[in-house]
């Protein structure tokens, strides 16, 4: 398992490297930043800004002491220090026409915004408020106002206020024909001026925001910030493009976006809310900014997404190494699948205007986490010395409000989005090299970004973060990468012979040292190790390893040559494996506050690994493998098809010369299917590769195993054809084949029918109903065989009863009708699957009136036969199916008097027995009525006895009635 702990020691140094190479500030040195003096009611941080000459890094604290305040950090300190203190650059602010009385809690924000130069600082207060007054009405609203801050102090700039202030006593006077009419319109006075400047060292301007109500771009030269302001909006068409939009300039960046002509992109959002991005350029000769116009439209980008806060954050960076700056969009209130205001990170690529709006020129990062609004401030530039500029994206209120900030590496962002060629969409999670900075005790880090000059001079630029939540700002110190690149060569011959005792291979590690720092104290581990395989044991491992320390120096190359002995006289392949580590122990504990500048980590483009293959050979005619190869086969000579499930065709192959290292033999299989294993489809067969390499007298068996349940009757025979090649598919060794003829066996087929039983009665024959007689006839497989193509035919004699005589298949064949003077002939194909029945059925539509002279014994005689055609090599099978068909008579109700008696008296003694019963419930049958029956019995016999008496006397002697009262006898005694 040596081979086991090998991976995972690579693995190891793979996850150290991929830790290096996703660190770019050293976040456990980072140093807070504050006012000199302590205070509690400060948004310091909002905003920042750096000039290298002239107040170091500037803070904005715009709603600190109502006013606002601006301060100065001197950065040098954060490296002696564990807290940079600030200055207050005091700006007065308050002017005699302001009456605080009437807007006593107004906050002018100065320091809102900020633009550096190497002269002067710039800064505004948009919410500025003061009172004037002109000959028409008074005007008391919000203003803004910019200073100029020099090292003599402040200086108000000379903004479109500013210069209708001047004119005030004469203004009625230059409101008609005039260059400054425009000086007359109370709306682009009004309306907050300054909160987004701009310092554009390229054209030479000082560019300065009024971001509300009338937006405007006023404009200053560079060099003469107290000079002529003029104002972009002064045009109508400019104005009535602003005037249609909100929130205009809410961020500015200067880029070359187009071509190599330095222009500006500015955000802007719709009335629908929908965000945009508008551009402007500057004529330097006629000293006139424009808007970018396209076929006589502006040229804008438009994102449909409502409310996201695109273009919140503007940045321009060359990302794709084209020469034309990538516009960075921030949308920091993007929701998208559920993640509310996650937001995003959208890059337009550098290009022709007329396709700035192709997808396939947008790439998007989106933000991963709830509320944390990903894209809310953007910097770019090139940490740790690669050409490609890593991208910092804060996201505030990441982690319920603590905020962090996002260093995306610049090779990553280039080889995941940059080089694809069309839109591309991922989350920030996918970016595996980014470094992620929080700290707890600075809430909404990231507000703002900020990057400075190299203060500690180690080659590459420190960053600084906004927290106004909590009123500070927080320096991080960046990390220098170094590249380093192993490389190894075998010395000597460039093959290893068995007879070598040992070889050399010489190492060297490329260090390409940047300017800075002049010192750097990390130390490189280098460790050898050789492997081979021993003898025909491909899972044992010889593993051997050195390791070596050096301490870096500029300039000067790392080489050592490495010597390996050699235990035997085996061939084989040896690999040789080098690898480096920059070890920095500090730099890498999380909780270190302690901070080198002369320390460095590896960088992105470093080859920390190396390695190289040195193979092992023989000497003279001893060099030349010597194969020869043997053809088995597992059946018989001649195989009975059915008789197994699988056979085997073996090839053994035997070297008996030296190591061959590409030889494989190529197959030819037909008359059975082929599970090929390890070998691979080539040139109508397959091709099976011997082992690599296969050694001195050493035999290599390849075991082809053929499924023999997939030959059928068609096939003939088996035929195994085999090309050995001591180089594969070009060298030619030998050949050789097998043809193994096939037999066939009918034993597993059975063939049977059947007649389905029935009556034929007279009825349907004086009727001359249609009846159907079936024969069935069944056919049984039971072997591994399939049968294809199989005849059968079926016939019944032509007779006059019979109407017509189909065959049903049950969708496993097909028949067809066979014209015949004597038979109704049909003829079958079937296909007889393996280890299955198969039944077909065959239907005789007779003609009951046609039947009485071909009745034997009141019997039909019917009978069919089947023969089954299995193959010319084989015997048919035969089956005759016959059926007797007795006629009897049909028993009707109307046609059978004693049916109808015997029904009859049925029904009558049901009737008497229903009767009897009825009488018996109702105690006809009990001893009181019988003796009532009897007194009457007695009444009627005496009348009779009278009657006879009279009767012997003359009829006509006495012509009155006779009356008796005998019928108290009828009277029943009454108990006792």
């Amino acid at each position: 398992m040596k081979d086991r702990k090998m991976l995972e020691v690579w693995t190891l140094v793979n996850v150290l490297h991929l830790a290096a190479a996703s660190m770019f500030f050293h976040e456990p040195s980072s140093v807070p930043i504050k006012p000199e003096i302590n205070t509690t009611n400060t948004d310091f941080g909002f905003s920042l800004a750096y000039s290298s000459t002239f107040g170091g890094l500037l803070v904005g604290a715009p709603t600190e002491d109502d006013v606002g305040k601006l301060y100065s950090c001197n950065l040098e300190a954060a490296f002696s220090q564990k807290q940079v203190d600030c200055k207050d650059l005091f700006i007065e602010v308050d002017e005699p026409e302001y009456e605080n009385n009437r807007c006593p809690d107004q906050r002018f924000h100065l320091g809102a915004s900020i633009a550096a130069t190497s002269d002067y600082i710039y800064t505004c207060a948009p919410l500025w408020t003061t009172n004037i007054t002109s000959s028409s009405e008074e005007i008391r609203d919000v203003f803004g106002t910019c200073f100029v801050y020099k090292r003599d102090g402040p200086t108000r700039y000379q903004g479109t206020l500013e210069r209708y202030l001047d004119k005030k006593d004469f203004i009625d006077g230059f409101c008609g024909d005039n260059d400054e009419w425009f000086l007359c319109l109370p709306a682009l006075i009004t309306g907050g001026t300054g909160w987004t400047t701009l310092a554009d060292k390229t054209n030479g301007l000082l560019l300065t925001v009024k971001t509300s109500l009338q937006g405007d771009f006023l404009y200053t030269p560079l060099l003469d910030p107290l000079g002529e302001t003029k104002s972009f909006a002064a045009t109508q068409r400019n104005r009535v493009f602003l005037s249609s939009r909100w929130n205009i300039g809410y961020a500015v960046t200067a880029g070359k976006f187009f071509s190599d002509v330095t222009e500006y992109a500015f955000s802007m959002e719709s009335k629908n809310m929908e965000g945009e991005i508008a551009f402007l350029k500057y004529n330097s000769k006629r000293k006139v900014l424009s808007l970018k116009i396209k076929d006589r439209k502006e040229v804008t980008l438009v994102n449909k997404a409502i409310g996201a806060m695109f273009g919140s954050a503007l940045s321009a960076k060359d990302l794709d190494m084209d020469g034309l700056d990538e516009l960075l969009v921030g949308a920091p209130a993007l929701s998208e699948d559920e993640c509310y205001e996650c937001g995003a990170l959208h890059i337009y690529l550098g290009g022709d205007q007329a396709t700035i709006n192709d997808r396939k020129r947008q790439r998007t990062i989106l933000g991963t986490s709830n509320f944390g609004r990903f894209g809310s401030a953007i910097v770019a530039n090139d940490v740790d010395g690669d050409n490609k500029p890593e991208i910092v994206v804060s996201a505030p209120y990441d982690n319920e409000g603590k905020g962090a900030i996002y260093i995306l590496a610049g090779h990553e962002v280039y080889d995941v989005l940059m080089k694809v060629q069309d839109h591309k969409t991922i989350l920030l999670s996918d970016l595996k090299l980014t470094q992620k900075i929080q700290k707890k005790e600075h809430t909404n880090l990231g507000f703002s970004l900020q990057f400075v000059d190299d203060i500690d001079s180690n080659g590459c630029k420190e960053l600084v973060a906004g927290s106004p939540s909590t009123g500070t700002a927080v320096f991080f110190k960046c990390v220098q990468k170094i590249t380093v690149t192993l490389s190894s060569s075998l010395i000597g011959e460039q093959i290893v012979k068995e007879q070598d005792e040992q070889f050399v291979v010489n190492v060297c590690a490329r260090v390409q040292l940047p300017e800075y720092p002049l010192e750097i104290t990390a130390c490189k581990y280098r460790s050898f190790q050789h492997y081979r395989r021993s003898g025909s044991d491909h899972s044992r491992f010889n593993i051997y390893k050195i390791y070596y320390m050096y301490r870096l120096s500029r300039d000067m190359p790392i080489c050592e040559n490495v010597t390996v002995l050699l235990e035997d006289k085996e061939p084989g392949d040896y690999k040789f494996v080098s690898q480096a580590e920059i070890k920095n122990d500090y730099l890498m504990r999380p909780n270190n506050s302690e901070f080198n500048s002369s320390w460095v980590l590896g960088g992105p483009n470093s080859k920390l690994v190396t390695s190289i293959d040195v193979p092992r050979h023989c000497k003279g005619d001893d060099c030349i493998p010597n194969l020869s190869m043997e053809l088995l086969w597992s059946g018989s000579k001649n195989y009975t098809v059915g008789s197994s499930a699988n056979e085997t065709v073996t090839i053994n192959v035997r070297n008996d010369g030296n190591a061959s290292y590409d030889s494989c033999v190529w197959v030819k299989v037909s008359g059975a299917a082929l599970n090929r294993g390890d070998c691979e489809d080539y040139n109508g067969g397959y091709k099976c590769y011997l082992d690599r390499p296969m050694r001195r007298e050493t035999k290599c068996t390849i075991n082809l195993l053929l499924n023999m349940t997939t030959v059928t009757n068609i096939e003939k025979e088996l035929q195994v054809e085999v090309k050995l090649y001591e180089i594969c598919n070009q060298k030619l060794i030998t050949t050789d084949s097998i043809s193994v003829p096939y037999t066939l066996n009918s034993g597993d087929i059975s063939l049977s029918g059947y007649a389905h039983r029935m009556n034929i009665t007279d009825k349907q024959i004086r009727d001359s109903n249609i009846v159907y007689d079936d024969h069935e006839y069944v056919i049984q497989n039971s072997g591994f065989m399939t049968w294809k193509k199989v005849e059968m035919e079926i016939k019944m004699n032509k007779l006059e009863y019979l109407k017509s005589f189909t065959i049903s298949t049950m969708d496993f064949g097909e028949c067809a009708r066979i014209e015949d003077v004597f038979y109704i002939v049909h003829r079958c194909v079937l296909d007889i699957m393996p280890n299955s029945t198969q039944i077909i059925t065959g239907t005789a539509k007779i003609n009951a009136g046609e039947l009485k002279k071909y009745l034997v014994k009141q019997k039909l005689l019917t009978n069919s036969t089947s023969t089954l055609y299995l193959d010319n090599r084989l015997p048919p099978l035969n089956t005759l199916v016959n059926n007797e068909i007795p006629i009897v008579k049909e028993i009707t109700l109307g046609s059978n008097k004693l049916l109808i008696s015997l029904i009859a008296l049925l029904v009558a003694l049901i009737l008497l027995a229903i009767i009897t019963f009825i009488l018996y419930k109702y105690g006809f049958f009990k001893r009181k009525q019988k003796k009532n029956l009897l007194i009457a019995k007695e009444s009627v016999r005496r009348q009779s006895i009278l009657q006879m008496e009279v009767d012997d006397d003359s009829p006509f002697d006495d012509p009155r009635p006779v009356t008796t009262n005998d019928n108290v006898g009828l009277v029943e005694d009454k108990p006792t």
